[in-house]
């Protein structure tokens, strides 16, 4: 909310996510990307800390899409949990490539 993204939609698997978000023009991804997953880690090792910190890898993969292409996305995170048993991932959707 502080960042002003709109959510989209949000799912994911034993070591990794995927989430659909509308970004504001005025911010970069790296940007969101870092604070997501630094606010992210702070609540989860505050809400269960243990001897081992929660922390996300350094990389991370970002795509920009159209409203054409949406629909397609949403329907992949939604089924993502499938994709990774079935074998039917989709790439490039599954590449990493930046870091934050």
């Amino acid at each position: 909310r502080e960042l002003k993204c709109k959510l989209i939609t949000i799912n994911g698997v034993a070591d990794h996510i995927h989430i659909a978000i509308s970004i504001p023009p005025s911010l970069t991804v790296a940007h969101v990307v870092s604070q997501l997953k630094g606010s992210s880690s702070y609540e989860i090792n505050h809400i269960y800390p243990s001897q081992d910190a929660f922390h996300w890898q350094g990389s991370y993969g970002g795509l920009t899409l159209g409203e054409k292409a949406l629909p397609v996305v949403v329907d992949y995170i939604a089924n993502q949990k499938n994709h990774h048993q079935q074998g039917t991932i989709i790439p490039y959707l599954e590449e990493t490539g930046g870091s934050a």
